[in-house]
């Protein structure tokens, strides 16, 4: 647990390649079950969670059009992607040494999608965004965008099984370009 770091409630570490760390043994740090979080805010006031961790990966959602260009709706610039239905199969994924999706039958599990955190920024814009695992679109305003500026996007599946201290999630970045 000491190469583990926690931040803004994320657990957070350096990512090695697959290579170096499959996800199965990643895994084996940290078996499925409750796990109890306890700490203390900064006026004092203690916070005490208990979470079910499982070993349940969604798969990135696909963010449509797939060239990375949001779609122009008016001046608003639209982000949407599909329905996130697979997950990532950890031994097949540590074989290929690339993200192998499956269907969660196929490894006796259930993914349900909570919701979704959307995430869009660059130097000047930091905007996030809850969303209800039914959206599958969000449209960003246009006074939070330059013409011709480079965006990170960044997405986020929260499982129902999980509470907001400790998410499972899978980020998937692109660029995002307002044209």
């Amino acid at each position: 647990m000491g190469r583990q770091g926690l931040t803004e409630l994320f657990f957070e570490s350096v990512e090695p390649e697959l290579a170096q760390l499959p996800i199965v043994k990643f895994l084996k740090r940290f078996p499925e079950g409750d796990y109890e979080f306890e700490g203390i805010r900064n006026d004092g006031i203690e916070l005490e969670s208990e979470v079910e961790f499982s070993h349940i990966i969604p798969c990135a959602p696909e963010v449509l059009p797939k060239d990375g260009k949001v779609m122009r709706r008016k001046s608003d610039a639209v982000i949407t992607w599909n329905e996130v239905t697979e997950v990532v199969d950890p031994v097949e994924t540590d074989t290929a040494g690339e993200t192998v999706c499956t269907e969660p039958a196929n490894l006796g599990q259930d993914l349900e999608i909570a919701s979704y955190q959307v995430i869009v920024e660059n130097s000047d814009v930091h905007l996030i965004v809850d969303l209800t695992s039914e959206d599958r679109a969000l449209t960003v305003p246009p006074e939070l965008l330059k013409k011709n500026t480079l965006y990170t996007l960044t997405m986020h599946k929260f499982l129902s099984s999980s509470l907001a201290v400790m998410p499972e999630i899978v980020a998937f970045s692109g660029l995002m370009l307002d044209a």
